[in-house]
């Protein structure tokens, strides 16, 4: 089977190609199309599309929105002109969905509050419109080892291996979900036909503080940091999201809960600074 990925050094991209075989990588980087690849995807002609690539947060976008445009739309309507694969794997965010409570469900109507959700949407009604087996997934606050820096769990993590404040969103919070078991999900997809022409909430199901997680954060590096409350401007209030659907449709189910996660990368990071260390 032949699978193009996009974004395939991305977060959640790098941690899919190690599980994967005989994968097309793509690499958009932020703000640049994909258009130099035109002939290497064409050639390759995938049976599968996973589209990853993608501006990567609400800041990012807000920053460069016609760069984010692009890069969000541009390219996923290039990808839909150049292939014609079985099954085209695209993923949105839960960004979509605005403010939610818990148990959201995949038939909320959606209401982004920022462009990325806005774009995201974009990219999911154009999808509905083709005559493509499409699968959409909804991820929310994927976080893991080797996570991109800037990101929520990265920079508690960083600020409070130096002592210095974390900065929370009020009293929001995440439906943390490990990489691995987002990895785990899109491998059951591929090539299910009962997620043809679907969309399915990604998520560990179960939402925390941000309050929480930082506190658990500073608690396990034994950190002197202290929280700070601060609202993040267009970013909506967030609870957990009902991923039912998704384990009925392919046997999936979350496996990391967040303290082990948390544990794991911190570990990781103490490893690897006590390396870096030894080293020098």
């Amino acid at each position: 089977m032949r699978i193009l990925i996009t974004g395939s050094s991305g977060f959640i991209g790098s941690n899919l190609c190690k599980h994967l075989n005989n994968v097309l990588q793509i690499d958009s980087k932020e703000g640049s199309d994909i258009e130099r690849s035109k002939n290497i995807i064409q050639e390759y002609d995938p049976e599968i599309v996973i589209h990853l690539a993608s501006h990567s947060t609400v800041k990012q976008t807000d920053k460069n929105p016609v760069e984010a445009s692009q890069n969000i739309v541009g390219n996923t309507l290039k990808l839909l002109q150049w292939t014609k694969p079985k099954q085209f794997i695209y993923s949105s965010s839960s960004m979509v969905y605005g403010n939610f409570t818990d148990g959201v469900t995949e038939t909320t109507i959606p209401n982004p509050l920022n462009l990325y959700g806005l774009l995201k949407l974009t990219v999911e009604n154009i999808l509905k419109m083709s005559d493509i087996n499409y699968t959409i997934i909804r991820p929310s606050a994927v976080y893991g080892i080797e996570d991109k820096k800037g990101r929520v769990i990265p920079s508690f993590i960083k600020n409070a291996q130096e002592n210095i404040p974390l900065f929370v969103d009020g009293d929001n919070k995440a439906d943390f979900t490990y990489v691995d078991d987002v990895v785990d999900a899109i491998k059951r997809i591929i090539g299910n036909t009962k997620t043809y022409k679907q969309i399915y909430n990604l998520t560990k199901g179960s939402a925390i503080s941000l309050q929480y997680a930082a506190n658990y954060i500073i608690t396990k590096l034994q950190s002197s940091s202290k929280i700070y409350i601060r609202r993040e401007k267009n970013f909506p209030l967030r609870g957990s999201l009902n991923c039912n659907k998704l384990q009925q449709h392919t046997g999936w189910k979350p496996d990391i809960y967040f303290e082990k996660g948390i544990d794991m990368i911190c570990d990781y990071e103490q490893k690897k600074s006590s390396s870096t260390n030894t080293k020098v």
